[in-house]
């Protein structure tokens, strides 16, 4: 029996998120997007809230985040979450629950890579803390208001590209970033052009 995710798409790589996203009215569902200050966390936060989403967008420092939501379409609230400090990572999780009983998609987008040399947060290797630990914490506080929120989703978009969809539907999502796998449980779904698996 085919998946449905099997089914060819209409899209490559060289779509636009609005192309990908034309005709979706997101009104009424709140997205929680890190690592809004730049890249892709930026693009993706202006089209969410393009389709009119409340976007609840983190950033290291609440001047970075407000810094890129100050020309944001539609309503978008910026916060801080510094990742590798995880007392700042709970503090913005309650926040974050504060503003937002329930939380229709989360998008763990902040990362850093290749740093040049080793760098460590509290005996942990740096890149794995802000990409991996600091995200499964913060998931984790939240997941009453993703639970909520009733047909939730997660995505998880800071692992490398080594990630690939399987041959076989799992049933929750599993993300294998080299020396560890990120799990996050029966909220999460697939993310293109990332490496999250999807649910059945």
């Amino acid at each position: 029996m085919a998946s449905k995710f099997n089914k060819p798409s209409k899209f490559n790589k060289r779509s636009t998120a609005e192309q990908v996203t034309e005709g979706i009215d997101l009104t009424g569902k709140t997205v929680l997007i890190t690592g809004v200050n730049s890249g892709i966390g930026t693009e993706t936060m202006r089209v969410m809230a393009l389709r009119g989403a409340h976007v609840i967008g983190t950033a290291r420092s609440l001047e970075k985040a407000s810094d890129a939501a100050a020309d944001m379409p539609g309503a978008v609230t910026p916060m801080a979450c510094e990742l590798t400090d995880l007392e700042d990572v709970r503090r913005c999780a309650a926040a974050v629950a504060a503003a937002a009983p329930e939380i229709d998609i989360l998008i763990a987008n902040a990362g850093i890579m290749a740093l040049p040399k080793l760098e460590q947060v509290n005996g942990i290797e740096k890149q794995f803390a802000t990409n991996h630990l600091g995200h499964f914490l913060l998931v984790n506080l939240l997941r009453e208001q993703i639970k909520a929120a009733g047909n939730a989703r997660s995505w998880w978009s800071a692992a490398p590209p080594t990630c690939r969809r399987p041959r076989k539907a799992f049933s929750s999502t599993t993300c294998r970033a080299s020396t560890a796998t990120a799990r996050f449980g029966p909220t999460a779904s697939r993310s293109s052009p990332t490496c999250c698996l999807p649910t059945v």
